[in-house]
């Protein structure tokens, strides 16, 4: 009997410190454990964040990005360039250039940085004065060339928005005043002015133009020139000769201006007449609301329509899906929105 009610006795202890044990471990997880969450220990799972890509600004414009990648770590990633703000994104867009940070946490709140450079390409410059070589009266062996720096060093070379050549040479010029334009490989664009002077001939001092409007016949030309020999008379057609030094009723095209002294010496200048339409004015605001759209042309692998730099390099072809149809993706422009945009192409697409 003692032996029997001995046992029971440590059975029933046994039982009331598990009783114990069991309450203590109750009374631990509801003070602090559902309070707290689990530490992760980060050095056993480091992020690995990497720099994949960096595209640099080009012609002062902000389009340099960041392009990261991370790996390791307790997934969920979360992106940022100040530590503050974060994105789901591992690409950061529309950047000045400069040295970046990029901070990556994961849903383990472990981190990581990486540092990264976006470089400028720069802008062309052209060196002034341009180098010129004078022609003789009424014969066309004046020249210049052209010198340009900056951007990224592959050049095309025009004068009086003619067709672009890859020499800086120009040969076989009338005296007169040249409009010179460089553009580098990423678009980037410097315009500078040249005279050839006329050897005891005509010189062109300046030319005076009024936009035509678009579709309209309002432009008009005033060409002012000294030199040569006695009272001068002009033409717009290399026919026809008028005392004004003035020509209007013009619509945006470009237009050989010729000028004859009394001695019979003629010199000419090409003179471009423009239509005149703005694009931060009127084509805009058209590009912004029917192209400048999601799931159009705006987002990743897609020519991004909101950046200016992007639209000036893509206008022909702006203009060709424009005029075919092919353009907005979705709805239609009016045939006035149409005549903007292509009237401002066909003004050289610039920015005004």
């Amino acid at each position: 009997m003692f032996k029997k009610n001995t046992n029971f006795e440590i059975l029933k202890s046994i039982i009331y410190m598990r009783i114990f044990y069991l309450i203590v471990f109750v009374f631990l997880l509801a003070s602090c454990g559902h309070n707290e969450e689990l530490t992760l220990d980060c050095s056993l799972a480091p992020i690995d964040l990497k720099v994949g890509k960096v595209v640099a600004t080009d012609c002062g414009v902000n389009i340099g990005e960041i392009h990261v990648e991370a790996l390791g770590g307790n997934g969920g990633y979360m992106y940022s360039l100040d530590g503050t703000n974060f994105q789901a994104e591992a690409i950061f867009t529309s950047l000045s250039a400069g040295q970046y940070t990029v901070y990556v946490t994961d849903k383990g709140d472990c981190a990581a940085q990486v540092n990264a450079t976006v470089l400028d390409n720069g802008n062309v410059s052209i060196s002034t004065p341009v180098s010129t070589q004078n022609a003789d009266c009424g014969v066309s062996n004046g020249s210049l060339t052209v010198a340009a720096t900056g951007g990224d060093g592959v050049y095309l070379y025009s004068l009086d928005g003619g067709i672009p050549q890859a020499e800086p040479l120009f040969s076989q010029l009338n005296a007169g005043t040249y409009t010179v334009t460089v553009e580098d490989g990423s678009g980037c664009v410097a315009i500078s002015t040249a005279v050839i002077a006329n050897n005891n001939g005509i010189i062109v001092d300046n030319v005076d133009k009024t936009d035509a409007g678009c579709g309209t016949t309002l432009g008009g030309i005033t060409i002012n020139v000294s030199g040569g020999d006695g009272t001068y008379s002009y033409s717009i057609d290399g026919t026809t000769f008028q005392a004004s030094n003035s020509f209007t009723g013009l619509s945006n095209s470009i237009y050989m201006v010729s000028i004859k002294d009394n001695s019979g010496c003629t010199t000419s200048v090409d003179v471009s007449v423009l239509s005149g339409v703005s694009f931060q004015q009127q084509v805009k605001a058209i590009i912004d609301g029917n192209c400048a759209t999601a799931n159009c042309h705006v987002g990743r692998g897609r020519t991004d329509l909101t950046q200016w730099s992007v639209i000036q390099a893509n206008s022909e072809d702006i203009k060709s899906r424009v005029l075919s149809g092919n353009m907005p993706k979705t709805g239609t422009l009016t045939q006035n929105e149409i005549d903007l945009i292509v009237c401002w192409i066909d003004d050289g697409a610039i920015d005004n």
